[in-house]
């Protein structure tokens, strides 16, 4: 993608929390002194971020886009009944379908670093609902790449923001530090930007490197689910871009740990996000393929990421910015050779073998501008 090749040339300096992190210790080298900090309202809330030349936007090691930006979608707002959701397209970051990341390694990787790949893929799929399947011609994917650091470094795009995503690694990047990277890729933020993080932790900001004071922001509408997780591997540690002291202590004065697993507030957190599925990749319906069965009606309240309601007759599923429709209560939907396969995006630039709906029939892209018709989705 073009945005994604201007990101590529950039030069990352080892900048972001255990993106210059040995596996047990931190070691933050010294900060660019140029930068385009611009104001962002992130969620509901202001955020200082870095504009990078490719038109992407960093917030440490987290990068958004435009797309995430503006004031965050009501969460208690209403679902759309009878208007299917067109997983992927709306603005700002969306779940991974099928809680399944597909995924290309675009190469300039030591075997060592592709070994610790495999170990991050391992720490995520052994314990959570998430799975990591190497890509064949989906749609929905992340690349991995190098950004030629020689550091024990990475960077990830938010989410899944379109039907891409992708994560930048370091030359000497190891599972710790991956781990944490693929945790922004399923959408988790930082645990230090929760909305209740003043509760639970006290922040020194004259203890922090000025130049990731921005880090340490507060998020009025965080998602990261369940209580605070002081081991949780999307926390700093005390000690992350210090200046000398700590730069946050719990409220009872303990020092936060540099964290290099999952968590099992983690765990339990991701698969309340993204919820099991049954051996076969369906739903996990009732027997008589009514997928709302148990499942309780839609009320004007806040919900989290990952809850289920039904409303007008039909399924709904909390999204990061919104709701998706998953089908109509009583109706036992045939599989469609289209499912998983986003509507074509004009914005998008498409690789050899790339597949896509369009007016109700599936494409898959042959090259030269040039698509192939699969026929019809039903």
């Amino acid at each position: 993608m073009k945005k994604l090749n201007l990101l590529l040339s950039l030069v990352l300096t080892c900048l972001f929390f255990i993106s210059c992190s040995n596996e047990d210790t931190e070691n933050i080298s010294e900060q660019p002194t140029s930068k385009n900090i611009v104001e962002k309202i992130f969620r509901g809330s202001p955020i200082l971020v870095e504009k990078l030349e490719s038109g992407y936007y960093a917030w440490g090691d987290i990068i958004l886009d435009e797309s995430h930006f503006g004031e965050d979608v009501d969460i208690s707002s209403k679902p759309n009944a009878g208007k299917k959701s067109k997983l992927g397209f709306s603005p700002g970051a969306r779940k991974w379908t099928d809680n399944t990341i597909n995924y290309v390694i675009a190469g300039g990787f030591s075997q060592s670093v592709l070994n610790e790949i495999q170990l991050a893929f391992n720490e995520w799929t052994a314990s959570t609902n998430i799975r990591f399947r190497r890509r064949t011609n989906e749609a929905n994917y992340i690349t991995i790449s190098s950004n030629g650091s020689d550091c024990n470094c990475g960077v990830a795009l938010l989410g899944m923001n379109g039907s891409r995503g992708f994560v930048q690694l370091g030359l000497r990047a190891t599972r710790s530090v991956i781990t944490h990277e693929f945790g922004h890729t399923l959408g988790f933020i930082h645990e230090q930007n929760r909305s209740d993080r003043d509760q639970f932790v006290n922040i020194f900001p004259q203890n922090i490197q000025s130049d990731a004071l921005s880090q340490f922001n507060r998020v009025d509408n965080s998602v990261n689910p369940g209580a605070y997780d002081f081991s949780s591997i999307m926390s700093y540690s005390s000690y992350t871009f210090s200046t000398g002291g700590p730069v946050m202590l719990t409220k009872s004065g303990n020092t936060i740990p540099y964290n290099s697993v999952l968590s099992a507030g983690d765990i339990s957190g991701t698969n309340q996000l993204y919820p099991g599925r049954n051996d076969d990749g369906g739903d996990d319906d009732d027997d008589n393929g009514n997928s709302c069965s148990g499942v309780a009606e839609w009320t004007n309240r806040s919900y989290n990421v990952g809850e289920r309601v039904t409303y007008q007759g039909y399924l709904f599923e909390r999204d990061f910015s919104g709701w998706i429709q998953l089908g109509q209560c009583g109706v036992t939907t045939p599989v469609s050779k289209c499912s998983g396969v986003n509507e074509w995006d004009g914005s998008i630039q498409y690789n050899l073998g790339d597949k896509i709906t369009y007016q109700g029939s599936l494409y898959e892209y042959i090259g030269n501008n040039t698509w192939t018709s699969l026929g019809s989705c039903n």
